[in-house]
């Protein structure tokens, strides 16, 4: 309900802007509301997609840290990838096919174990990470 309201309030003020800009728009957008509500269920997965998505990106610039520092990657898909120089856009297309499932699977509850794994396991490589780095 509240993901409604906001998108609610947004629309109502995009359509006033839209309307003190150019007068036509109130004629090409008739005012009934104008609402467009994300569903419940596809919130949740696109919050739990965003922050898998933070904790990726995260993992990216921690593994380019320590690659500078002469550390090598420890996946050894990943490590191929490296040596390939696709390091950063397989990152990117392997972080957003994963997010895009989470967002789209989440509300089906034999997915979300998966999704909060994924996460889990994000959140420990990122803080082994920032360990491994400290240490050094």
């Amino acid at each position: 309900m509240a993901a409604h309201g906001l998108t609610s309030v947004v629309y109502t003020h995009l359509y006033r802007w839209l309307e003190l800009r150019d007068s036509r728009a109130a004629e090409t957008v008739p005012d009934q509301g104008l609402t467009v509500a994300i569903p419940e269920r596809l919130s949740r997965g696109i919050l739990i997609a965003g922050l898998y998505v933070l904790l990726s990106v995260a993992d990216m610039g921690l593994s380019s840290a320590a690659f500078v520092l002469g550390i090598p990657e420890a996946n050894p898909v990943i490590a191929w990838l490296t040596g390939h120089g696709l390091f950063v856009p397989a990152k990117l297309a392997f972080t957003a096919v994963a997010a895009a499932l989470i967002a789209w699977f989440y509300h089906r509850g034999q997915v979300r174990p998966i999704a909060w794994a994924a996460l889990v396991t994000m959140a420990a490589v990122d803080v082994y990470h920032v360990w491994g780095l400290s240490t050094l």
